[in-house]
């Protein structure tokens, strides 16, 4: 293997051979289980009319390590795929993943908000999926707890016992040992302008609670460059998705809500959104 994707043993756990024979950089596997099983088998990002093809121009907002990217290129290898990561740890495996399947696509170690400038990002080791500029702990453990609650409780019997393990469980081992960094942001409509981008076909957007903030980020005369969106909105704690919707109605879009069957219980939803 190329010195490029030698091991940094701080960041990364092990590299992890995917089913369809991919071999990518994992920072913790059971989060790779789930966004394979989302992404690559059950292709959400295809869903309620959502299009995407060889000639597609598409945003990846909140990359993570690369799995959507990686999914758009295994699956529609002309597409052109800016993809953003703010997180170093994170940007790192993501920069990995890249040079070994997907070179052509242009990486950026930078968020997206409504403002430009810089940001304080917490990033979670152990479950890096939550990472963000809005997390929140008691909402970050409430998430995690109906995933755990969907996954791994099985036949135990509930209870106050079992529902005080899994508090403990979660607090001790996927939220503790977080770290803040310093990121510089932009937004969408700084970067078409910066970029000369003119059209974009699908807009991903996976930003742990900051997606009204990224959707504020795009101008009036810029809302007509979006094709497509598929956004995960957090809406444990408030009415984010109806806002979200009524702001997309408005831009022209049509909207599908679903929830996301694994984390069922815990606010989280994928919005498509189609130009009309």
């Amino acid at each position: 293997m190329d010195d490029d994707r030698k091991l940094n043993e701080e960041l990364v756990n092990k590299q992890k051979t995917l089913p369809n024979g991919m071999t990518i950089i994992s920072i913790n596997e059971y989060e790779t289980k789930y966004l394979y099983e989302e992404i690559f088998n059950k292709e959400i990002y295809l869903k309620s009319g959502i299009e995407i093809n060889n000639k597609s121009v598409i945003l990846d907002v909140g990359a993570n390590i690369g799995f959507f990217s990686l999914w758009v290129q295994n699956k529609f290898p002309g597409a052109t795929i800016f993809a953003f990561e703010p997180i170093p740890d994170t940007f790192k495996v993501l920069k990995l993943n890249m040079a070994g399947y997907a070179e052509w696509v242009k990486v950026y170690n930078i968020g997206l908000s409504d403002k430009v400038g810089e940001l304080d990002f917490i990033f979670y080791p152990h479950y890096s999926v939550l990472s963000g500029y809005c997390t929140n702990d008691v909402q970050d453990s409430q998430f995690l707890k109906a995933a755990f609650d969907n996954s791994k409780k099985g036949g135990l019997k509930e209870g106050p016992v079992l529902e005080n393990l899994i508090d403990n469980y979660i607090n001790e081992e996927f939220l503790s040992h977080k770290k803040q960094y310093r990121c510089p942001v932009t937004t969408i409509s700084s970067f078409f302008h910066d970029h000369d981008i003119s059209s974009v076909d699908l807009l991903k957007l996976d930003v742990e609670n900051a997606e009204e903030d990224v959707l504020k980020g795009i101008l009036d005369q810029d809302w007509v460059k979006i094709k497509q969106i598929v956004l995960e909105s957090h809406n444990l704690m408030g009415d984010r998705t109806d806002r979200i919707t009524k702001l997309l109605h408005t831009k022209g879009f049509r909207t599908t809500i679903e929830e996301i069957k694994p984390l069922q219980g815990s606010g989280a939803l994928n919005i498509y959104a189609i130009r009309k």
